[in-house]
């Protein structure tokens, strides 16, 4: 199971592990005691946002991650996420065995395209994931993608919320054919940067609806084997 966590700097408590119960899986009951939920992921993503934009915030941040206790890789994976003028600074100073994820990559190779920063730059600098909706592209410069679908709030009120992410998922599906390094994260776009979140409910309603789509778009197998967080 895979687990996504964004992170505004005023409510960080990465020992805590808050807000995990958010994305517990849709095979998988909620279980309210962090160890619980802890043990129950084997990919935990953490992304900064744009709140948390000073060296020093950052080094704070990752001052926590690093004396944080994990179960070992072999139970959790994590994947720090920090904005592209951090990527250098946060590999530094990380922990070995935390991984790191670009928010975004211009799907181009090379050209003028002046404050873009390409997929091979990525590679180039050894950042092995990427978060975001280029999923093919990426994919073929070697990175491992976490794809987020979402509704708005507009979408949710309005009780079509299955039928955005199922078509956000198909459109996912009809560009790539091997889903080996790919992980569909249901982030709604009401809870970026608001203070929501989605109830436990909710998100394993999506996952529920998003693995069903997944069944029917690319065949069982992939179904099975793909996390969604």
């Amino acid at each position: 199971m895979f687990v996504f966590l964004e992170v505004a700097h005023q409510r960080f408590v990465f020992t805590k592990f808050i807000c995990l119960q958010m994305f517990t899986s849709d095979e998988k009951s909620y279980e309210e005691e962090d160890e619980t939920v802890v043990r129950s992921i084997s990919v935990m993503i953490v992304e900064f946002s744009c709140q948390n934009g000073t060296i020093e915030e950052v080094k704070k941040i990752v001052t926590i991650l690093n004396e944080a206790e994990v179960p070992s890789e072999d139970v959790v994976e994590v994947v720090i996420s920090p904005p592209f003028v951090f990527l250098p600074i946060v590999k530094s100073l990380l922990r070995s065995d935390f991984l790191i994820a670009a928010q975004n990559c211009q799907v181009q190779n090379g050209g003028a395209f002046t404050g873009e920063v390409s997929a091979d730059m990525l590679v180039n600098l050894g950042i092995p994931w990427f978060v975001g909706d280029k999923v093919a592209y990426a994919l073929t410069k070697g990175l491992k993608v976490i794809a987020c679908v979402g509704e708005t709030l507009d979408q949710r009120e309005s009780g079509s919320t299955m039928s955005v992410v199922a078509a956000q998922t198909k459109a996912i599906a009809d560009k790539i054919s091997h889903w080996s390094n790919v992980v569909i994260a249901y982030e709604p776009v009401w809870a970026i940067g608001t203070g929501k979140v989605a109830t436990p409910a909710q998100a394993q309603e999506a996952h529920f609806e998003l693995r069903n789509r997944l069944q029917e778009n690319v065949g069982a197998e992939v179904a099975a084997s793909t996390q969604i967080i």
